[in-house]
């Protein structure tokens, strides 16, 4: 049993919680963890009310900061790029929701990625009573976890005062589909069937969909161009590079992934787009 003291060190605690960070609306972007990272990311989609658009990726999307693209879109978007996930992956958690985007960017840099088990553990932390006290109970929701919150803020301090204020690139004009879909080794068959199957569900549902390349220093991917271009020739859909003209001139964290002040340019650009898109 609680002692009264206890009890009044939870409530003064609750009060707190409240008071900095449920009334003022402050909410984590992302968390030291990659897990709760992705369910955060979940959770700004469970309350995303149309229109919005998503971003279905890896963590490669999930670098792109959202607020940046929303300000230039002009609407919500949605950043679902998952850690240690793929396209496939995000567009089946946009299934199991009842007010689809209209529109969904594809990350064409991990089209073959599939994270069945990183994302079933995601996807069954929004099922039964516990998601129902998460999306009821503030301080139960992942992105108002105090910890997370003030990594959120330590990560993104130094962005100025409106982040509208990153330079734009210029997107390349949309690169039309294939007549026909080219011939894809046996490696890569299965995990693109699997995403042109969820996909195909969505457009089915009046989703647009378009394919984007992220830049990511200069990484081979003459296997994912290919996949791209079975992809799009299948769906009827377009793609767009930006990682060929721009990767060059942008700047990274590691790797692949975008540093902060590349990402933000990257999200103004792809949000100016989706705001001209016709």
């Amino acid at each position: 049993m609680l002692k009264s003291g206890e009890y009044l060190v939870a409530a003064a605690l609750l009060a707190v919680h409240t008071v900095v960070i449920t009334l003022p609306g402050r909410a984590a972007r992302l968390a030291a963890s990659n897990v709760v990272t992705n369910l955060i990311r979940v959770e700004a989609l469970e309350k995303a009310a149309p229109p919005y658009v998503v971003f279905a990726g890896s963590s490669m999307t999930g670098r792109i900061p959202e607020q940046a693209a929303t300000e230039a879109a002009g609407m919500t978007v949605v950043n679902l790029g998952l850690d240690g996930c793929g396209p496939a992956d995000s567009i089946k958690h946009l299934l199991e929701r009842e007010r689809l985007p209209v529109m969904v960017i594809i990350e064409g840099n991990t089209i073959n990625s599939i994270g069945e088990d990183n994302s079933r553990t995601v996807r069954e932390q929004f099922t039964g009573v516990g998601a129902w006290l998460h999306a009821s109970v503030p301080f139960m929701r992942y992105r108002e976890r105090p910890v997370d919150v003030l990594y959120s803020w330590l990560r993104y301090r130094s962005l100025p005062s409106g982040e509208s204020a990153a330079e734009t690139l210029a997107v390349p004009a949309a690169v039309p589909p294939p007549a026909t879909a080219p011939d894809l080794p046996p490696k890569l068959q299965g995990d693109i069937e699997t995403l042109e199957s969820v996909a195909r569900t969505l457009q089915q549902k009046g989703v647009r969909l378009f394919v984007f390349m992220l830049p990511d220093n200069q990484r081979d991917r003459t296997e994912q161009y290919l996949a791209v271009k079975w992809l799009t020739a299948k769906l009827a859909i377009p793609m767009i590079d930006l990682k060929a003209p721009h990767e060059a001139s942008l700047t990274y964290s590691d790797a692949v992934h975008l540093d902060l002040a590349s990402a933000r340019r990257i999200a103004r650009s792809i949000g100016q787009w989706i705001r001209n898109a016709p």
